[in-house]
């Protein structure tokens, strides 16, 4: 008798599923059952996606980040984002006006698309380019002292810390700044022009790790981990999860480039979704922050007690604060479903283009610096529904949806084929060698930031990110090039 293989069974099951979808799309089915659908699909897909690419690739995989927040932004949400829709519409409190019923179903449509482009990029990728010998990263050769790079780590951490604390003396210094609204807060900071410590800060990081990982010496563990909890402390002080998830991305990439990759491929399916079950407990602790991180500004100034607070958090603690539809994973794709009922002219490719110029500070641009997608949505957003609030509230940006906006419905299709073909090309700086792990450590949270905003904010970060590599490259460069002359 012949068994079949687990690659014809997720074919079969993926037939089956597209089948299915097509029955109800062909048979006008109920709208919101075609919705959970796509939402179901998408979020099938990303998971077998998962599971697979990290049997095959490790954790450490690009595609892996990428296709793990992609499931919350457009797999997930769109589930719950069924329950929402009834009578030819979909309307929820998280956004300020409701839609046509049929604009959900197009959006998810759109986001499948763009799944399907991922996945034909990296497949292309693997084609086209014969694949590279894996090496094991004890066995690498070493060419720097650990003393050189905990002096570097340490240099450079520090140096991002002291940017962060002078960024915010606009506002009355950090700890101080920690007693205004976090959303006031935000938006004086961004007319300040803060200094880009993130990057010096991830790069410190990713270095103290890397030597963690290389000789497992416990006094390095403890060096890392301090770097770790201090920063960790000063993010949930402002209520940015943003930056703490950045974080734990860089140093759970570092431990599977080092081992954890090797160890993950031999586990078993089971224990792999029992990693997935991990990430979903991450999840509802960074909701539940999520729902209670504005009482920080009011314990500090001492407006609330802390009795106040826990009586608050027991009394309006819900559901609402879990579900994705509710929170900001459902935000960005506001962006999409806004688009998709006012269409407007085609980008063709501009808001894209536009990244480069954009890299260029205020100063040395010509004429007046414009803004960028996320910012012209959420401006239009205010003056639309908010224009009584003083307070510009951000949105994020689907990048779904800049992908329809420049090429139309093929949009998702063809941006996120390019897409997944550097993504999985971007993997391979895992088996370059120390500066390669480096670059890639520092950009791999992209991944994530790029399933939630349009492309220019994130191009630009990538750019920031990677400054203190080049600046550390350059260091090491002419430190190397004087001791050979010596």
């Amino acid at each position: 008798m012949r068994y079949i293989k687990p690659r014809e069974f997720l074919i079969g099951f993926f037939i089956l599923l597209f089948g299915i979808l097509i029955s109800l799309l062909a048979n006008y089915s109920s709208t919101a059952q075609v919705v959970f659908f796509i939402g179901f699909l998408i979020s099938v897909m990303c998971v077998i996606l998962i599971v697979v690419r990290v049997k095959n690739y490790g954790i450490s995989d690009a595609l892996v980040t990428f296709l793990l927040f992609f499931l919350f932004y457009n797999g997930i949400i769109l589930i719950n984002f069924s329950s929402f829709v009834g009578n030819g519409f979909f309307s929820t409190e998280l956004f300020p006006t409701s839609f046509r019923a049929e604009t959900v179903v197009i959006a998810g449509l759109l986001s499948l698309s763009a799944l399907f482009g991922t996945i034909i990029g990296g497949f292309l990728y693997r084609i086209l380019f014969s694949q590279r010998r894996e090496r094991n990263f004890s066995n690498r050769t070493k060419k720097f002292s650990d003393r050189f790079l905990l002096f570097w780590a340490f240099i450079f951490y520090v140096v991002g810390i002291l940017m962060l604390l002078i960024s915010y003396t606009g506002v009355g210094g950090f700890f101080g700044s920690l007693s205004i609204d976090r959303l006031q807060r935000l938006n004086i900071l961004m007319s300040a022009h803060t200094l880009p410590y993130p990057g010096f800060i991830f790069v410190g990081l990713a270095i103290s790790f890397y030597v963690y990982f290389t000789n497992k010496r416990f006094s390095v563990l403890l060096f890392s981990l301090v770097f770790l909890a201090i920063w960790a402390l000063l993010l949930l002080l402002q209520g940015d999860r943003r930056l703490l998830m950045y974080s734990l991305l860089i140093v759970v990439a570092m431990w599977g480039i080092a081992e954890g990759d090797a160890k993950i491929k031999k586990f078993s399916i089971q224990r792999i979704f029992v990693f997935l079950l991990i990430v979903f407990i991450g999840y509802l602790a960074f909701s539940f922050f999520s729902g209670v991180r504005f009482l920080i500004p009011l314990l500090i100034s001492k407006k609330w007690t802390l009795s106040d607070s826990l009586i608050w958090i027991k009394d309006h603690i819900s559901m609402d604060w879990f579900m994705p539809g509710k929170t900001e994973f459902g935000a960005p794709y506001l962006s999409l479903l806004y688009y998709i009922e006012n269409k407007g002219d085609r980008l063709l490719g501009s808001s894209y283009a536009f990244s480069i110029p954009y890299l260029l500070p205020r100063s040395l641009y010509p004429g007046v610096k414009p803004t960028f997608l996320a910012d012209n949505f959420a401006i239009r957003i205010h003056d639309e529904f908010f224009s009584f609030k003083d307070v510009i509230k951000g949105w994020g940006y689907s990048p779904v949806a800049e992908a329809f906006q420049n090429f139309g419905a093929l949009g998702p299709l063809l941006v996120f084929t390019v897409l997944g073909f550097i993504f999985e090309s971007f993997s391979k700086l895992r088996y370059s060698g120390f500066w390669g792990q480096l670059v890639f450590l520092v950009a791999l949270p992209e991944l994530l930031n790029f399933n939630r905003m349009c492309f220019t904010p994130v191009f630009q970060e990538f750019v920031y990110f990677l400054v203190p590599v080049i600046l550390l490259f350059l260091i090491y460069d002419v430190l190397f090039f004087k001791r050979k002359s010596d």
